[in-house]
């Protein structure tokens, strides 16, 4: 996974379109943290707590064929707000934070019976300091942090850690295949 969906890769490492849709959308993504973040701030706005996914495809020039750029398939989770609602005890509400994201990740796989999963230690520069790249039997599937607080502000959320994962659908899709049988 190093190196891929960086949310400030330099401007060779994007597909220019021809014919934008608009005058900010003129690459293609190549992840989908930022429409992730995009949806968060605008579902902000009639909640305090969201757990967001996406599945879609990220673009990417190198590792294509030349002529078409790589196009993958990605699974992307945000979560923000309270781990749970205020209670009628009062005390501060815990937040929703890298460890409960590692936990959706680690039932995910586990009802897909996908595995091992281990979790590597990293430092991401979109990322505060617990980041960790997400591996799947050895293999790179992901990366998964709690978001800068730069990033955050970039992007007009709110003071509350912000959790966000991306991950590769491709290596999980023969799980849920069998899973699902």
């Amino acid at each position: 996974y190093p190196g891929r969906g960086d949310l400030a890769p330099t401007s060779d490492q994007f597909i220019t379109l021809a014919n934008p849709i608009s005058s900010d959308r003129v690459v293609m993504r190549r992840s989908l943290v930022v429409s992730a973040l995009e949806n968060l701030g605008r579902g902000l706005r009639f909640s305090e707590r969201l757990a967001n996914f996406e599945i879609g495809a990220v673009y990417l020039p190198e590792g294509g064929d030349g002529v078409l750029p790589l196009e993958e398939r990605r699974l992307c989770l945000a979560m923000t707000g309270p781990r749970l609602p205020a209670g009628w005890l009062g005390g501060e509400p815990q937040s929703l934070d890298f460890y409960a994201l590692k936990g959706v990740i680690e039932v995910l796989c586990d009802r897909l019976q996908a595995g091992p999963i281990s979790f590597e230690a990293v430092q991401e520069p979109a990322f505060g300091p617990r980041c960790a790249h997400i591996l799947l039997d050895g293999q790179a599937l992901g990366v998964m942090g709690e978001l800068h607080p730069r990033v955050r502000a970039a992007y007009d959320l709110p003071s509350q850690p912000v959790v966000i994962a991306d991950l590769a659908l491709d290596p999980l899709l023969p799980f849920y295949h069998r899973a699902a049988r």
